[in-house]
C-alpha cells in the first residue's frame, strides 16, 4: 500500500476504527494498560460497545478534553484490541504533554500494526510521523548494570524497567533522570544525568563487591536554553544627561546563549543580551536600550549569579547618548523553566521574571 501523507493518514486512522473492529484479526503487543479481546474473540456486543466508546472519546478529543478521551480510548482498547485505538492512546498522551510515555506506546503500535499486515499500513505510517513530531520533545537513557544477581530491579525515575530494556534507549521527560537499582537483599546503587531534550545519555551501574552506592556528581546538571525572556521593572541607578530627573518603569529583556560551557567548563556560560526599557516616571520619559555579554556562574541546577558588561542607549532624554553598562545579578528557578531574576548596578536594577526556551 503507498504510503499517504501524514494528514491523510491521520484521517485514516482516527476514522476508522468501527470497521477494523469488525473486520481485522488483532495481536496483542503488551501495551501498559489492559488490551481487549481479538475480533475473533470477541462478541458483537463487544464490538458494538468499542466502537461507541471510541466514538465518544474522538469527541472528547476534538473538543479538547484529553483527559476523558484518554480514558475512553483505552476503555475501547480494553473491550477490542486494535492499532487505531491505541494510537489514539498515543496521540492523548502527547496532546497531555506526556511525551516520553507517547514514544513508547508509538513504539508498540508500530509494533502491533506491522504484525496485522498491510490493512494497517495507515496506521504505521501515522504512528512513525507521530514519533517524527515528538521526538524533539523527549529524550532517551540507555542504562546497563554489571555484576547484578539473579531478581535485581531496575528502576528509572522510579518506574520498573522491564529486564528486556537494558540496553536500549527509554524515552524519558527533558531533564533529571534517576536510575536505581535494587538488589534482592535490599541494596541500592542510583546514578543521576540530566538530558536535554533531543539528546541521550548512558547509565551504567556497577553493583559488585565495593561498587559505590552513591550518586556520582553529575557533570552538567542545569538545564540549557536557547532563548530566555525577560519581563521586569527597572529603575535608574544614574540620572539621566540634560537635566531629566532618574525614573523607573516597565522594561524586557531577550538572552542568546551563546556557549553552554563556559571559562570555568560546565558550571558557567556565556550569553549575549538585548532590552528596551521605558522610564516612565522621570519628568523628561525616556527610552534605555541595553546590551551586554552576560557571563553565568551556575551555583546549582536553579540558582546562577550573572555578570553583565556592555552598553546602554539612551533615546529620549536630550540628545541620543551611550552609556557603559555593569550590571550584577541572579536568577533562581521558580517552576521548571521559570526563573525569578534580579540584578543593579550602572545604569539601573531591574526586578523581574524569565522564561527559558
Amino acid at each position: 500500500m503507498p504510503c499517504l501523507s501524514r494528514t491523510r493518514a491521520l484521517r485514516a486512522v482516527t476514522r476508522a476504527l468501527s470497521l477494523a473492529l469488525l473486520s481485522a484479526p488483532l495481536l496483542s503487543v503488551a501495551p501498559a494498560f489492559a488490551a481487549g479481546k481479538t475480533v475473533d474473540e470477541a462478541t458483537a456486543d463487544e464490538k458494538k460497545e468499542a466502537g461507541n466508546l471510541y466514538t465518544t472519546a474522538m469527541a472528547d478529543f476534538d473538543r479538547s478534553a484529553f483527559d476523558p478521551a484518554l480514558k475512553g480510548f483505552r476503555e475501547s482498547y480494553a473491550r477490542v484490541k486494535s492499532p487505531n485505538s491505541h494510537f489514539m492512546i498515543a496521540r492523548t498522551l502527547a496532546r497531555l504533554g506526556r511525551n516520553a510515555e507517547a514514544f513508547d506506546e508509538l513504539t508498540a503500535v508500530i509494533s502491533e500494526a506491522e504484525a496485522l499486515g498491510g490493512r494497517y499500513a495507515d496506521t504505521v505510517h501515522a504512528a512513525y510521523a507521530k514519533m517524527e513530531e515528538i521526538r524533539p520533545r523527549v529524550a532517551f537513557v540507555t542504562v546497563s548494570v554489571a555484576n547484578a544477581p539473579k531478581n535485581t530491579k531496575v528502576l528509572v525515575n522510579d518506574e520498573p524497567l522491564d529486564p528486556a530494556r537494558l540496553g536500549k534507549p527509554v524515552p524519558v521527560l527533558p531533564g533529571p533522570t534517576k536510575v536505581t537499582v535494587v538488589t534482592p537483599t535490599g541494596e541500592r546503587f542510583a546514578r543521576s544525568a540530566t538530558i536535554e531534550a533531543g539528546s541521550s545519555a548512558n547509565v551504567a551501574i556497577d553493583v559488585g563487591p565495593g561498587a559505590n552506592k552513591q550518586d556520582e556528581p553529575e557533570t552538567n546538571p542545569r538545564d540549557s536554553y536557547k532563548v530566555e525572556i525577560e519581563a521586569h521593572v527597572v529603575g535608574e541607578t544614574l540620572a539621566p544627561p540634560s537635566g531629566a530627573t532618574r525614573g523607573a518603569g516597565p522594561g524586557a529583556l531577550v538572552g542568546w546563549e551563546l556557549l553552554r560551557r563556559g571559562v570555568l567548563g560546565d558550571v558557567d556560560s556565556l550569553a549575549v543580551v538585548a532590552g528596551f526599557d521605558w522610564i516612565a516616571t522621570s519628568n523628561d520619559p525616556h527610552f534605555s536600550v541595553p546590551l551586554a555579554l552576560q557571563w553565568n556562574l551556575w551555583l546549582t541546577p536553579d540558582l546562577s549569579l550573572r555578570l553583565e558588561p556592555g552598553a546602554s542607549l539612551l533615546i529620549g532624554a536630550g540628545d541620543p547618548t551611550v552609556s557603559p553598562l555593569l550590571l550584577i545579578g541572579a536568577r533562581y528557578r521558580v517552576y521548571k523553566r521559570v526563573y525569578a531574576t534580579g540584578r543593579v548596578g550602572i545604569p539601573g536594577a531591574t526586578l523581574g521574571v524569565a522564561l527559558q526556551l
